[in-house]
């Protein structure tokens, strides 16, 4: 049966044309396209790198990090943390460039920049122009460039996942060793960065055989493959290699070996985690609910998934839009979602954008097929700068949040603590000697943030909801949580500047934060005490 030009013609890769003649390429464009398309992604993730306060889980990578100083490798928790790659990046980069914020994030940053140059790789499976659309996307778009600029685990998860579905469609191609080390390496670092690796090993065995039974219902494009070029020796190489660097990152470096037990007694937790219900309530389609404020990219590339079904499309486009849809079917499924997660499985409909743009070109015309996609970029990038730069953690105590992407983000309150306190040291280093307590509420990112002051106690709750209090009050810098503010003010013997602080988004989650006037007048000049024992203190807000 012969169908029409579809998504199946202008999935086909390289530059020969449908008569197997070479195309003339601009060699201009051939080498700075691509270039400019890298130049914009990393203006987009390492421009202002350090604008926006480390959060919760940054605070936990970059804390837990450290301990491999003491300690000499990172101990893997299966109940509590990821993978133990992004640790020993982050602990890398931190010992190198030292203990800051775009240290930190330089890694995630780097690897989160690598996808995109792996997105153009793709050439080789489907037609330049459509894997181009594709890496622009991903170049610009909030979901990539936002949680591309965090220290965590999506970036990292990312770039693997990329790179072992780039081996598999080599593989079902015919399959060269790259491909077979594209796989390997690809699963081996998707194992060490998150435990929703399954999702995606499953989504690819379900989507070969998925594959096979398709062409059978609506039979794919005819055309010569190459032949297979690997040999068992090279299989039982990459396979070698992949498990020992599994190993030796789960056994913390062959000091801990009862971390590799982890990769398989995780399950108890998180596979409870996944299947438990929700606190908020998120629906199934809770993904599709922010995909249509944030990635219309994304949106239009699932509806060129769907499209790719048809009639005479190519393999390696159906292959990966089977292996797109069945990732995002199962993290929908999964009760436990959040939105970072999206990044996770959301890359392949970048890819399926691009061909769509240049399937319709063939019904609308190259040039309003151009101008409609790049208006589409266009309002992403706006929506991503406006993300990242502007609205990185606006305030709003119900749910849903400002902006659903940051509702986990710290805020600028942050700076409440951590200016006064730098510019203490700026007068005097041996002011990372005052003596300090964090009583109750949130803590992470400030344990790591604050790790220079060494006499900071950290007080959280007990097991029964209690929080414990300092034996000692002679202190110079207290935050207290709202719950035991006033049992606070009772044992400070000292007048304190004052001010009203929140670490996140949780209505609950307030304290108030106090400086000791005799040791913080340099940093606030003019500035009289709001807080006086025996007076009753005033918030601030």
């Amino acid at each position: 049966m012969t169908c029409s030009p579809t998504i199946r013609e202008e999935a086909g890769a390289g530059p020969a044309d449908a008569q197997g003649l070479t195309r003339p390429e601009t060699s201009v464009l051939r080498d700075w396209v691509p270039l400019a398309i890298l130049l914009v992604a990393a203006f987009f993730r390492f421009a202002w790198l350090d604008l926006k306060p480390p959060h919760h889980d940054e605070g936990v990578v970059a804390f837990m990090s450290e301990q491999i100083t003491s300690r000499g490798y990172y101990a893997y928790d299966p109940t509590n943390y990821h993978g133990p790659l992004p640790f020993y990046l982050s602990f890398v980069s931190q010992r190198l460039f030292g203990r800051t914020i775009f240290a930190m994030r330089m890694p995630v940053v780097m690897l989160s920049m690598l996808s995109v140059g792996l997105i153009l790789a793709f050439r080789e499976y489907f037609k330049e122009k459509a894997v181009r659309w594709a890496a622009l996307a991903m170049a610009v778009s909030p979901t990539p460039v936002y949680f591309g600029r965090q220290c965590a685990h999506e970036a990292g998860f990312m770039f693997f996942n990329v790179l072992m579905v780039f081996g598999v469609i080599g593989l079902c191609r015919g399959g060269a060793r790259r491909d077979l080390w594209a796989t390997g390496l690809g699963l081996a670092g998707m194992v060490l960065c998150k435990e929703t690796y399954a999702i995606h090993v499953f989504a690819v065995l379900l989507a070969i055989p998925a594959l096979w039974v398709v062409g059978r219902i609506s039979p794919s494009s005819i055309e010569q493959r190459p032949q297979r070029t690997w040999k068992m020796g090279d299989a039982f190489r990459v396979t070698c290699v992949s498990l020992g660097l599994v190993l030796f990152f789960y056994s913390g470096t062959f000091m801990n070996w009862k971390g590799v037990a982890g990769l398989w007694t995780t399950w108890q937790s998180w596979v409870g985690r996944g299947l438990a219900e929700d606190a908020q309530g998120k629906p199934w389609y809770y993904y599709f609910q922010l995909l249509a404020e944030y990635e219309w990219t994304v949106l239009l590339g699932i509806v060129a998934a769907v499209l790719a079904l048809v009639p005479g499309t190519r393999r390696e486009t159906r292959l990966i839009a089977l292996i797109g849809l069945a990732a995002a079917c199962g993290y929908s499924i999964v009760s436990y979602k959040t939105p970072w997660l999206i990044m996770s499985w959301s890359w392949p409909f970048y890819i399926l954008f691009g061909l769509g743009v240049v399937a319709a070109e063939k019904y609308a015309g190259r040039r309003i097929c151009s101008l409609a996609a790049g208006l589409v970029v266009l309002l992403m990038a706006a929506k991503s700068w406006s993300l990242n730069f502007h609205n990185y953690a606006p305030r709003g105590d119900t749910f849903p949040y400002p902006e659903p992407y940051a509702y986990v983000q710290a805020l600028d309150d942050l700076h409440k603590i951590t200016d006064p306190l730098d510019a203490l040291v700026a007068l005097d280093p041996a002011n990372q000697h005052i003596s300090g307590a964090m009583i109750g509420g949130e803590q992470f990112p400030l344990p790591w943030m604050l790790g220079q002051f060494w006499r900071f106690g950290w007080y959280g709750r007990d097991t029964g909801g209690q929080i414990a209090m300092p034996p000692d009050w002679n202190l110079d810098f207290v935050q207290a949580h709202a719950d035991v503010r006033d049992e606070v003010e009772k044992n400070l013997t000292d007048a304190y500047f004052q001010e009203d602080f929140q670490i996140r988004n949780m209505g609950g989650d307030r304290s108030t934060l106090y400086f000791r006037a005799s040791v913080f007048a340099p940093v606030f000049p003019g500035r009289v005490p709001e807080f006086i024992p025996g007076v009753k203190s005033k918030s601030t807000r």
